[in-house]
């Protein structure tokens, strides 16, 4: 089914509201007999097509922020000690999911539910951080996965170049003469004590890390490659390479892995003096 756009989104969100059942003002709903039978038949069928119309546009479960928040809204507000049944909170719900999709459009914030739980950890570790270029890049990949993969592809290994900018920055030491990303992985690597090549690692699990390690570089490495014949970083000639979504949120996925790892081993150390 194809994804819909952001004023058929938009459009769906404000018919649910339209469909929203209304409850005489100033009566309780036991005070509405026989009609209390329809208020009940009434919201059944709201609550669930409401809650059918956020899925089908964000997602469902836990990877699905508007889903989860839209699933734990209470409908029951009390007055004079007396239970009365209350649309508002939901209503208010929906209203700034329009308003997130008028923003931000409906494939940014849909492409999130396909992202790895490393890329949700990144984004919340680098907000409390002031490493502003790379929030800027990510943001950037993560709202081009689906309509420009290339884009994406390219602000995904811009991502891993600016965290080790900001950490070689933050750690008062030089940029390397290369600057692309392997150049700087390798530098990076080698201040946070991150080379396959240490001395200092626990027998027993000396191989393992290394093993892990050496496949960072790798795993880096093909990003760059990736970005050098898919992405736009260099232009885009009549004869483009195609890539789909699917591989732009590969590249995104492994960036945000090597990112969160970079930043995390940072903060795991002492500050530089």
């Amino acid at each position: 089914m194809a994804r819909p756009t952001k004023e058929q989104a938009i459009a769906r969100l404000r018919r649910v509201i339209d469909e929203a059942p209304e409850t005489p003002s100033g009566t309780y709903p036991w005070e509405l007999d026989p009609d209390i039978a329809y208020l009940s038949e009434g919201f059944s069928r709201w609550h669930r097509n409401s809650k059918m119309a956020v899925e089908h546009l964000f997602g469902t479960g836990t990877e699905s922020r508007q889903a989860e928040e839209f699933s734990q809204v209470n409908y029951h507000r009390y007055i004079d000690e007396q239970m009365w049944f209350s649309f508002d909170s939901a209503i208010d719900l929906i209203e700034s999911m329009m308003d997130e999709i008028e923003e931000y459009g409906l494939t940014a914030i849909g492409s999130r539910s396909s992202l790895a739980l490393s890329a949700t950890v990144l984004q919340n570790v680098v907000n409390a951080t002031d490493y502003e270029s790379v929030k800027k890049d990510f943001e950037r990949a993560l709202t081009a996965a689906d309509d420009d993969p290339e884009s994406a592809i390219t602000s995904a290994c811009s991502t891993v170049e600016s965290v080790c900018k900001c950490i070689l920055e933050d750690m008062n030491r030089p940029l390397p003469q290369k600057k692309d990303i392997r150049g700087l992985v390798t530098e990076v690597s080698k201040h946070l004590n991150l080379s396959p090549g240490r001395t200092d690692i626990d027998k027993d699990i000396e191989i393992d890390v290394k093993q892990i390690l050496s496949g960072l570089v790798s795993v880096t490495s093909g990003i760059g490659a990736l970005r050098t014949h898919s992405g736009d970083a260099h232009g885009r000639g009549v004869k483009r390479v195609q890539v789909d979504s699917r591989i732009a949120r590969l590249a995104i996925n492994a960036a945000s892995t090597i990112s969160l790892f970079y930043i995390e081993t940072r903060q795991r150390m002492e500050p530089e003096h």
